[in-house]
């Protein structure tokens, strides 16, 4: 059998993708959750389907990680004011901090 040879170092996006998991154990919410919480801080006030159709899930998907993120204190969840058949996603202060955290850490 032929040797491959000497191990090479993992690629940078091995290393960010490593350090981002590592930085997601220690969340107190799901990577799904951590998903639909980075799209709404990209864009505050977006809605249900919105945030869906970015992270490419369903609406049901984002409804079942929606208590994790409320319950945490991460995110605010609001009525449309002209349709209250949609609910539109604020992220909170502690939000926009978990995500800075796991940002920081991905860099470093």
């Amino acid at each position: 059998m032929k040797s491959l040879g000497p191990t090479q170092p993992p690629a940078p996006t091995s290393r960010v993708a490593g350090l981002l998991i590592a930085a997601m154990r220690d969340s107190p919410v799901s990577p799904l959750a951590l998903c639909v919480l980075a799209c709404a801080a990209e864009k505050p006030g977006a809605s249900v389907r919105d945030v869906a159709d970015r992270i490419g899930v369903s609406s049901a998907a984002i409804s079942r990680v929606l208590p994790q993120l409320l319950d945490a204190g991460l995110l605010a969840r609001l009525d449309h004011p002209d349709d209250r058949r949609m609910v539109l996603l604020l992220p909170l202060e502690p939000g926009m901090r978990l995500l800075k955290e796991l940002h920081i850490a991905a860099v470093a």
